[in-house]
């Protein structure tokens, strides 16, 4: 059995939902995208990165001849109890570590048979560009809401890439183009809350929901009543996508639903958890790795947006908490309550707080509230 048959079988023996082999050719088209977005300021330098080094494959591994691009479908079936407060992806345990080892695996066979060969795994921190890589290598299509969209198996699926010395021919007469499935269909576009999809194939991560509620640090104002029900990470460009609204599942799996189910806890439990806690709870999650802070700060926006006086002596809670972000958004999320101690909470914390930016928001707060009062 040559090399690239063994590896689909390996792949599919390991779950994988789809794989797929491409070049090592710079990615031309990306590198003039990503270099004209930064020079229009639309992105950051930290944000674009190195770009040569994301767009030419053989700056990662020098002598590297090809790249094996891999898929795995994290879409549970419909049946199985879901928590609908996590994007689909952070519904199942830690992406990162199921597809790292079994790329390993596949590092391995080709290095049973070429001992020589040297690889480069990436799964999603990498610097390769992961979905232009498996764009080439036929895996589907990136469409209008910048995600990698397989017809027939739709869009919930994560991405992995290896990039091997060994030469593996690449896949032929298989060729996507970037929104070449979309047609005229636009959906994502318009169900993009924050207006992050502001054309086709152009998202300004700053606005997008997935990025915002994963980012560390200060949420903007700006958006953050958009933060429903929005634990972690947003759904709703791909959730409105034809394709996916036509696919009911993607098999085969890598992950056991009745095993690697991932479900939050209520929210109260969510708030009260120290260090430990966390890390006994998520450290199998996709999660995990931004730190409870950020998951306990998305808590408190979403306590705010619920607009539920029974919340109020929860939030109030975290008022006198050691870190100043969890401080500043729980003040926040007490202005858009209506608890009757709310302005008295807040006036009382305002006194001793030494943070500048949580005062700030204390002072917000206290304005919304009285404005609801006169507005009354």
């Amino acid at each position: 059995m040559d090399l690239k048959t063994k590896l689909r079988q390996e792949a599919q023996e390991a779950g994988l939902t789809r794989i797929g082999f491409a070049g090592i050719q710079p990615f031309t088209r990306e590198e003039e995208i990503l270099t004209r977005r930064l020079q229009e300021g639309q992105i950051t330098l930290s944000a674009a990165g190195d770009i040569l080094l994301r767009t030419h494959p053989e700056k990662i591994l020098p002598g590297a001849k090809s790249i094996v691009c891999v898929g795995a479908c994290y879409r549970l079936p419909d049946e199985i109890p879901q928590d609908n407060r996590l994007a689909r992806y952070a519904q199942v345990t830690d992406y990162h570590k199921v597809l790292f080892s079994t790329l390993q695996r596949l590092a391995d066979l080709i290095q049973s048979r070429m001992p020589e060969a040297k690889h480069w795994i990436n799964v999603d921190t990498g610097p390769l560009l992961e979905r232009a890589a498996a764009q080439r290598a036929g895996l589907g299509f990136v469409g209008k809401n910048c995600s990698l969209i397989d017809p027939e198996r739709g869009s919930y699926w994560v991405l992995g890439a290896l990039i091997t010395t060994a030469p593996i021919p690449p896949d032929e007469n298989i060729h996507f183009d970037y929104g070449s499935g979309c047609g005229d269909c636009s959906a994502c576009l318009k169900a993009c809350p924050t207006g992050a999809l502001e054309a086709p194939g152009v998202v300004r991560v700053e606005r997008c929901l997935s990025y915002i509620t994963q980012k560390r640090g200060w949420i903007d104002s700006v958006y953050r009543r958009y933060i429903r029900e929005d634990l972690w990470g947003c759904d709703r460009c791909q959730s409105v996508c034809p394709y996916n609204a036509a696919v009911k599942g993607c098999a085969p799996s890598m992950w056991n639903p009745s095993r690697d189910c991932v479900m939050l806890p209520e929210i109260e439990v969510i708030l009260e958890w120290d260090a430990s806690g966390y890390r006994k709870a998520m450290e199998n999650t996709a999660l995990f790795w931004r730190g409870r802070t950020v998951l306990q700060r998305n808590a408190l926006l979403v306590l705010g947006n619920r607009k539920n006086p029974e919340d109020g002596v929860k939030m109030a809670a975290m008022l006198s908490d050691s870190r100043p972000v969890i401080r500043g958004h729980a003040a926040w999320a007490l202005g858009q309550n209506p608890h009757p101690d709310a302005a008295r909470w807040l006036k009382a914390v305002k006194e001793y707080e030494s943070d500048r930016q949580v005062r700030l928001e204390i002072q917000r707060a206290l304005t919304s509230l009285e404005r609801e009062d006169l507005n009354g």
